[in-house]
């Protein structure tokens, strides 16, 4: 799909994901337009999704490097480190949701309830 945006709101994004930080005011002049274009492009929609598409982009180049610190988190790092790779790769994977639903039955002791929820908890 083509981009709708012009050559100005292009460098705006481009400069939007670049390794340096610009205040408005840098954003303006760089791009060529006042600064309360810059404050709309912000709020712009699609202008958004472009910066999304290209950091997201800008990203995907280190995946390789990502999963390969994640292996050797999981392999050589202290046992909390490793857990909380485990909890995350998991969790990216959609094999781990963390939700939690507690029932009350009333009518049963307390004993009978806290036995049916360590059941629940085993299974």
């Amino acid at each position: 799909m083509e981009s709708t945006l012009n050559t100005k709101q292009k460098k705006f994004v481009e400069l939007m994901v670049d390794d340096n930080l610009y205040t408005n005011e840098q954003l303006a002049e760089q791009c060529g337009v006042d600064v309360r274009t810059v404050y709309r492009w912000k709020r712009n929609s699609t202008i958004t999704k472009e910066i999304n598409k290209l950091a997201d982009a800008n990203l995907g180049q280190y995946i390789n490097q990502a999963n390969m610190k994640l292996i050797e988190v999981i392999t050589e790092g202290s046992e909390h480190g490793q857990l909380k790779a485990i909890d995350m790769l998991y969790k990216s994977l959609g094999k781990y949701k963390e939700q939690s639903e507690v029932t009350i039955n009333e009518g049963k002791s307390l004993d009978e309830t806290r036995a049916l929820l360590l059941a629940e908890l085993k299974a």
